[in-house]
């Protein structure tokens, strides 16, 4: 028999840990194959590439982002081979798979939960398609679908091959890199699949550090971990960070999702003094409403996660990355605004504005009459309206994220939008509402150049601040242009004629920039301004750097591109 492992991820640069699994427990007892793609290639080549081989059996992961998509791959698999089986695993099939055999009569097998050990002996019995002692298989058996019982979970993750143990290197290099830990969750947040699963299992320590060690060493880019709860056994979380700190290449970042009010002073201690980039946590808030908290089955502790988010903030080391979401009970449109300012007043450097999943099999399910809530048929399952929020309501809230995304998340602002956001009285959210309407009663298309969309901020920014704090605004939004790249062609809007280069202190600071390894002394000016650019502000930049302090004083600014990867990492200040 011959099988193919396949799903679609969200992008190229992503790969799917559940198929590393899968092909690690069943290489030996099949001939299994893996290719994976992503949802934004063409669907039929897709279906050329799959059908150019003859595969009996093809397993698709399937998620809320790429089940549609793989639905109608599957269809045209069908028609072309009505012999070729189609069996689905994953979050999406894992509830309701009786049902979703009915509306999908091409799929023939769903896994559910888990799939090593089950998928093992899914393939082990399926020459005599003897299925029923397998558990959490759903399957055909002539007109009738059969959902056998639920497996448990499976406690000692030993015993299974870890997705690392055989992979192609190639996948690695420069890669974002998915990787566990432990599995389970110790919170019962209702509108989680993980509130599902009680029991928090860890993978055997010694094999998660060998593995890290691995795939460090094979260049990949970015771990990320998707343990649901990254710090919740606290000893091996301080064991792991002091590990993982001895892996820093310089350019690794590990990503965890931690819950913060947890997090002891020892562990913080840990983190103090590690390099800039190594780690990148993502945390999850929902809501500052305690009704809604409550509601949820979340544990209300906003005033310690704030304490604990503004010393991670104070280190000046690792990116944060707070969440809310939209739609859940007791949260009308004020309560959103209020909690939307609360978590914005802790500076995150990234604030996702996410949107309530009814997700299969999550338990607020159970409470859709109670709370109206109306929401897609299909994947990915997004609330449309509730008792609390209308579609309006929603409606703004999705034009709030697009400029929340734009303008601050995509940190192609950064010290621009510190600035103005400094001077707004902390109502951040009335900021990106009014953002949004400006954009709209200015008929700015939706699809802005680079400049345009400064242009558009700077615009927007005239109508409210004053003269002296838009000089400040304008020159700060100019030091964000040069830090995209190389483009020395500023927009005339960000010009400052009053700022000319001083021939002689140019040349003082090129004699004092390193770049040695590429040019000499002699070097012609001409070469040098190849790999490095000098501006000249009328502000202390640097001053505003690190002290969010604008103060009036000229300041060379030197971008210094020479080997440089990350441009957030190439400017020297000269303040003369």
């Amino acid at each position: 028999m011959k099988i193919l492992l396949t799903t679609l991820n969200s992008k190229f640069i992503h790969s799917s840990l559940a198929l590393k699994y899968l092909y690690n427990n069943i290489y030996d007892i099949a001939d299994v194959s893996v290719r994976e793609y992503t949802i934004n290639e063409n669907l039929q080549d897709i279906f050329c590439d799959i059908m150019s081989e003859n595969y009996d059996l093809i397993a698709f992961s399937t998620y809320i982002w790429n089940v549609e998509h793989i639905l109608k791959l599957c269809c045209d698999i069908k028609l072309a081979n009505p012999y070729t089986k189609l069996l689905f695993g994953g979050p999406e099939v894992s509830f309701d798979s009786i049902d979703f055999m009915k509306k999908n009569d091409m799929v023939d097998y769903i896994i559910r939960d888990e799939g090593e050990i089950v998928f093992r002996k899914f393939i082990m019995a399926y020459e005599d398609k003897s299925f029923e002692n397998v558990e959490s298989l759903t399957y055909r058996k002539n007109e009738e679908i059969i959902e056998n019982i639920d497996a448990r979970p499976i406690e000692n993750l030993g015993m299974i091959r870890g997705a690392y143990d055989i992979f192609d290197e190639n996948s690695i290099k420069d890669k974002i890199v998915y990787y566990e830990t432990s599995r389970g969750c110790c919170y019962n947040c209702s509108y989680c699949l993980s509130s599902v699963t009680k029991s928090v299992r860890f993978f055997p320590y010694e094999k998660v550090i060998s593995d890290l060690e691995k795939l460090v060493n094979l260049g990949a880019k970015q771990i990320k971990f998707v343990d649901r709860t990254f710090n919740y056994d606290k000893k091996r979380t301080i064991d792991l960070i002091k590990y993982l700190c001895t892996l820093d290449n310089g350019s690794i970042n590990f990503h965890f999702e931690i819950t913060a009010h947890i997090m002891q002073d020892d562990l913080l201690d840990a983190l103090k003094n590690v390099r800039q980039g190594l780690f990148q946590f993502e945390i999850g808030v929902q809501s500052t409403n305690k009704q809604t908290i409550k509601a949820v089955n979340r544990i209300d502790n906003f005033d310690e996660l704030s304490k604990k988010v503004r010393k991670i903030k104070s280190f000046g080391n690792i990116h944060q990355h707070l969440d809310l979401i939209a739609g859940l009970p007791y949260e009308n449109l004020d309560s959103f605004k209020h909690s939307f300012n609360d978590v914005m007043a802790l500076e995150p450097d990234n604030l996702q504005l996410g949107f309530l999943k009814m997700l299969k099999g999550s338990p607020i399910n159970s409470v859709v009459g109670q709370f109206a809530i109306k929401y897609r048929n299909y994947a990915p399952y997004e609330v449309i309206s509730t008792q609390f929020l209308s579609y309006k309501d929603i409606f703004l809230l999705k034009d709030v994220e697009s400029v929340l995304e734009e303008y601050y998340n995509s940190m192609t602002f950064n010290y621009s939008m510190k600035f103005i956001l400094s001077k707004i009285d902390n109502d951040y959210f009335s900021f990106f509402e009014r953002f949004c309407n400006f954009k709209k009663g200015n008929d700015y298309n939706k699809n802005l150049s680079r400049d345009d969309r400064f242009y558009l901020l700077f615009d927007y920014a005239r109508s409210f601040l004053s003269d002296k704090n838009i000089y400040f605004f304008k020159e700060l939004l100019r030091f964000d242009y040069l830090l995209m790249g190389r483009n020395r062609v500023i927009p005339e809007f960000l010009k400052n004629d009053t700022c000319k280069l001083n021939s002689q202190i140019k040349k003082d600071i090129i004699a004092d920039i390193d770049l040695s390894k590429k040019f000499d002394i002699n070097t012609e000016i001409k070469n040098i301004n190849s790999v490095i650019n000098i501006e000249l502000f009328d502000i202390d930049i640097e001053k505003f750097d690190k002290e969010n302090i604008p103060e009036k004083k000229e300041s060379y600014v030197v971008f210094n591109y020479f080997g440089a990867k990350n441009f957030r990492n190439i400017v020297n200040f000269y303040v003369y």
